[in-house]
């Protein structure tokens, strides 16, 4: 099962169950069962965030960031949160609308230095907002994907989880990444060593949906080319020091971040550090403690306020992109915005999954509530999945439950 639809299908379709006051603080009562649900889990470590009215609520850590040296998890802990790092692509690209670099109509061959063209529909012309809403056509070849990984060096390769990388996922040992214009070029022009016709959908931009790790680091490549400047000290420049995210980065080499969590595939087996060449797909790292700072930021925004963007900025980061839902579109989802995805029960924002990391991200705007999680486990392991899931449905359905009571 893809670890992405996992989720939606958790954090969407759980009876609410589990949370029951005792008398103590409400704050109290989730820590003492959110405390219990982790002693008898099989997660290394996980951190929440409960925000309510664009404040946060609650915000806590359990268990480790390293297991073997001790190493508690905490709200200052950073890690990859994987596709929830959209949102943050999606945020940059409204920053070049907002300049008058780019549009969400803007054809995304007049700003590249090559041609993207989709050999299945050579005469229609790739826009913005196709990339944003995954409906560009360009497809995620999954026998390329898993090359780009590349463990660091010095990290143990005789293990057995170093061993599954380079064998299984076909994982470099040099740490190096192919950078982001190159790959863009390999991946998505003929000639390019990792082009194929696979690598693109036969219907014509906006008729198909199909979920696109590499549309969106394409799409931040066009931030990088509309603004002059690298991606990363972009979002830097004008998102993570705007918003005050003091602990979040791009993972392009190895963590400077003494706070970094050992990434497990299952508890007790531990995954040596790595990047991937499509870093900003997935590889934002991050803490509890940041996402909680951009969820408000977020829900500020959606509520009206100007901040990192201006209202009208906000609304279109917001808006529901698709008056008729395209092909293929995934039942659980209502609609997308900006990278934003609309889920049918009212909330809106993304889930997240990859080697290690399992995230979500997500807000009732009607509510004025939302909820982050992380943490640091791979939980489409496929030897766990079933017993992963249900302490997962355990949390979430405390998270939700704490959602509606009161102060």
């Amino acid at each position: 099962m893809n670890v992405r639809f996992f989720l939606v299908f958790l954090l969407l379709g759980l009876p609410i169950v589990g949370f029951v006051p005792t008398g103590t603080s409400k704050r109290d009562d989730l820590t003492q069962q959110l405390t219990s649900i982790y002693e008898k889990s099989d997660f290394p470590g996980f951190a929440v965030t409960v925000v309510r009215k664009n404040k946060v609520d609650y915000q806590q850590a359990f268990g480790f960031a390293n297991i073997s040296q001790n190493i508690a998890y905490t709200n200052q802990t950073t890690q990859p949160i994987a596709s929830v790092s959209k949102l943050f692509v999606g945020l940059a690209l409204m920053k070049t609308v907002e300049m008058g670099l780019l549009s969400l109509d803007t054809e995304i061959n007049t700003v590249l230095p090559f041609k993207v063209i989709n050999p299945n529909q050579p005469n229609e012309p790739i826009r913005v907002r196709h990339l944003v809403t995954h409906t560009s056509g360009i497809l995620d070849n999954e026998s390329v994907s898993r090359r780009l990984y590349s463990i660091l060096p010095g990290e143990l390769l005789t293990t057995k989880e170093a061993k599954r990388m380079q064998h299984e996922l076909k994982a470099r040992t040099n740490g190096e990444m192919i950078p982001l214009n190159e790959l863009m070029v390999a991946y998505l022009t003929v000639g390019g060593s990792l082009y194929s016709p696979a690598n693109y959908g036969k219907a014509a931009p906006g008729n198909a949906y199909a979920y696109s790790n590499m549309a969106t680091s394409l799409a931040a490549y066009l931030v990088e080319q509309a603004a002059g400047k690298s991606f990363p000290e972009f979002t830097k420049t004008e998102i993570f020091d705007p918003i005050g995210l003091k602990n979040t980065a791009w993972a392009v080499g190895r963590s400077a971040q003494p706070q970094a969590a050992t990434l497990y595939w299952m508890k007790g087996k531990p995954l040596p550090h790595y990047v991937h060449s499509s870093y900003p797909d997935g590889m934002l790292t991050t803490s509890n403690e940041d996402l909680g700072i951009f969820l408000q930021a977020m829900m500020r925004g959606f509520s009206g306020e100007s901040g990192i963007l201006t209202k009208e900025g906000f609304r279109t980061l917001f808006a529901r992109q698709f008056l008729e839902m395209p092909a293929q579109m995934n039942p659980k989802e209502d609609n997308y915005g900006v990278f934003w995805v609309w889920f049918k029960n009212g909330r809106v924002g993304h889930t997240g999954g990859g080697l290690g990391v399992a995230t979500l991200l997500a807000f009732y705007p009607e509510k004025q509530t939302g909820i982050v999680f992380m943490t640091n486990l791979e939980l489409e392991y496929s030897g766990n999945l079933k017993k992963l899931s249900e302490q997962f449905q355990q949390i979430v359905n405390a998270l939700k439950a704490y959602e509606q009571f009161e102060n």
